[in-house]
């Protein structure tokens, strides 16, 4: 039977989490197996071969916080047979817990069962026991009793008889009279006396029928799409078609004209070691390279109708895309850049370099005849960009600041 096995007396002068610490060290000191534990209970469970196969013998320790500091710990469960066996034990750990002056544990116990938070248990235990005051039982409200079924007292099949013939005989009286007045008015009157009646059950029927039609102009007449001179209702807008996407390439070498189409590309991010060809054809001689190129920066290529084939190692992704790739149209690194989209025309200052070499360009081609001119110094130089170049290139020259 689960229940309460025992109790440690006093208030133990420790934490919630430093009590159940010390009833952990216990209980697997005596060959428990700890099974679960909460902010309050630590739960073992006595091994296998020491227990009833039909049943688990489990103990759980409960700690209940008192208001003044402290604990109150109290073991449960239903190993009361492993209990008893290692009372000596459960005795000297219960004594070796530090306990609360008996001043303070006298104050606490004046402030009645409320001081402690209630300690839920797995399984909620049902004990009843000297230290905890049994339920009262349920009195009945004052001023209310069971309610009674009662029986309606019925009235006796006479009186009813009575009273319906004494109606009948009331209403065989009104209509004699009624038939006699009509016959001192005159015949004509009583014919007169029915057209009345007919017009007044005519013109209710007409005052129904005219708030209907009302109330069917008032309504609004479903819209209808069609031919039928209704208002169509709006067609919804098409979505927008997506972009194409400019054409791209990665590495490796390709037949113009049929793995890649001829135009200008470029390179939008640097990759270190790129080299290119453009080739007159593929027999992996120099007589077959048109003309080639090599950086670590961004690169712009034009690619020939005439051309045999591109090859390109470690440049990443050549697109169609020419959009801008500076952040700033007077002040640029190491590159080859678009007068007029990337750069601006003007004259430029550069910070320095090791082996600077740079060249204005009228073309991509990457040949001789697209170099309009070039220099190259390990000291500052100062070029100027004109409006009518093509493009502007150079590696290791530092940074170019536009001065004018």
């Amino acid at each position: 039977m689960y229940g309460e096995l025992a109790s440690v007396k006093g208030i133990v002068d420790l934490l919630p989490q430093d009590a159940l610490d010390s009833a952990e060290g216990f209980l697997a000191s005596q060959g428990y197996i700890i099974e679960q534990r909460t902010y309050t209970t630590v739960t073992a469970r006595r091994p296998e071969d020491a227990a009833d196969e039909r049943e688990a013998f489990n103990v759980t320790v409960a700690v209940a916080p008192q208001q003044g500091g402290g604990v109150r710990v109290a073991v449960r469960g239903n190993d009361l047979a492993g209990v008893q066996e290692r009372q000596a034990a459960w005795l000297g750990w219960s004594e070796s817990l530090p306990k609360k002056a008996q001043s303070e544990t006298d104050e606490a116990g004046e402030q009645g069962p409320g001081g402690a938070a209630a300690v839920p248990l797995p399984p909620p235990p049902q004990v009843e026991s000297a230290d905890v005051p049994s339920r009262p039982q349920a009195s009945p409200m004052r001023g209310f009793a069971p309610t009674a079924t009662t029986t309606p007292t019925r009235r006796s099949l006479g009186f009813w008889a009575l009273l319906l013939g004494g109606g009948c005989l009331v209403m065989v009286v009104l209509l004699v009279g009624l038939a006699g007045l009509l016959a001192a008015v005159g015949g004509g009157g009583a014919k007169d006396a029915g057209n009345p009646r007919q017009q007044a059950q005519k013109e209710p029927r007409q005052q129904q029928e005219q708030p209907h039609q009302e109330q069917a102009q008032r309504e609004p007449q479903p819209q209808h799409q069609g031919g039928d001179g209704s208002e169509p209702k709006p067609e919804p807008k098409p979505e927008p078609k997506p972009q194409p996407q400019p054409p791209s390439f990665g590495d490796g070498m390709y037949q113009v004209g049929t793995d890649v189409q001829p135009g200008t590309y470029r390179t939008r991010e640097g990759s270190p070691n790129c080299y290119w060809e453009r080739l007159r054809n593929f027999s992996g001689g120099i007589s077959g390279i048109l003309a080639n190129g090599g950086t670590s920066a961004p690169s712009i290529v034009t690619i020939e109708p005439t051309d045999a084939g591109f090859n390109s190692e470690g440049c990443g992704t050549w697109t169609k895309d020419l959009s801008a790739i500076t952040a700033s149209k007077t002040s640029f690194g190491a590159g080859a850049y678009f007068v007029g989209t990337d750069i601006e025309p003007g004259t430029y200052r550069n910070s320095g370099g090791n082996n600077c070499y740079y060249e204005r360009l009228r073309g991509f081609n990457g040949g001789i005849g697209s170099i309009i001119a070039n220099g190259g110094t390990s000291n500052p130089s100062i070029v100027t960009i004109a409006p009518t170049d093509a493009g502007f290139q150079s590696d290791g020259c530092g940074t170019w600041t536009k001065f004018e």
